[in-house]
């Protein structure tokens, strides 16, 4: 993460990033307020390190720094509802970088229910009795979905991502671009007045892109993500 966060410095003198290691955070990773915070307990098999560093550094780090170039300064802390896309981007670059396995869709779904599950009156219990016994979700997976779906008193934010991720692939089928998406943190529904904006100068052309585009095999990546149902967004295997 740290040799990360140094590629991006490289590139771009003032890029800035704090990185704290946390044993008391309610996930694996997450970007605050551009700060990054990791858990100091986290285990994760390598094949998915890259793409988590993707998803937040490259995702939600990378934004923010472009958001605060922008002549309109609110698209470096976020447009109104701008967390379905900026998820939707993060598990793209997931699968951008090289490995997005179909448990990984499965969890997102998993939270999907958890929310709606938390909003109807359910708590812990009866949220995991639901993924695990009625959906056959493992005790470990269950019991993390359900505290985190009750987090704060509810962590409603957990049902964007899946659909965030639906949206942005029926956005790419459409043939539009990627890159346009990463000028700052807005909503899918804003961009065709941010390029309104731009003819007028008032946004200006993302500063910084993801590590990944810069892969050999992230234009054939990317023209599979145009194709096919979200059902089917996963990789069986990491790819190289």
């Amino acid at each position: 993460m740290e040799a990360e966060l140094a590629w991006y410095r490289e590139r771009e003198p003032g890029f800035h990033a704090d990185l704290v290691v946390d044993t008391d955070i309610g996930s694996m990773m997450m970007v605050s307020h551009g700060t990054f915070y990791v858990d100091g307990n986290i285990r994760l098999p390598r094949a998915r390190i890259q793409p988590l560093v993707q998803h937040e550094i490259g995702t939600h780090v990378v934004t923010r720094h472009n958001g605060a170039a922008q002549p309109l300064r609110q698209l470096e802390v976020g447009l109104a509802h701008y967390d379905a896309l900026q998820e939707g981007l993060g598990v793209l670059a997931e699968y951008l970088a090289g490995y997005l396995p179909g448990n990984r869709l499965r969890v997102l779904a998993a939270r999907v229910l958890a929310v709606h599950l938390a909003l109807e009156g359910e708590g812990v219990p009866g949220i995991f009795d639901c993924l695990h016994n009625e959906h056959g979700l493992p005790t470990d997976e269950a019991f993390d979905i359900a505290v985190r779906a009750m987090r704060g008193g509810g962590l409603t934010k957990d049902a964007v991502y899946l659909r965030g991720l639906r949206d942005l692939l029926d956005h790419l089928a459409a043939g539009e671009p990627l890159e346009p998406l990463l000028r700052g943190k807005f909503a899918l529904s804003h961009h065709t007045v941010l390029d309104a904006l731009a003819d007028e100068g008032w946004v200006v052309p993302p500063r910084l892109l993801p590590r990944y585009v810069q892969h050999p095999d992230h234009a054939r990546r990317l023209a599979r993500c145009r194709d096919g149902d979200v059902t089917a967004f996963f990789q069986g295997e990491p790819e190289p």
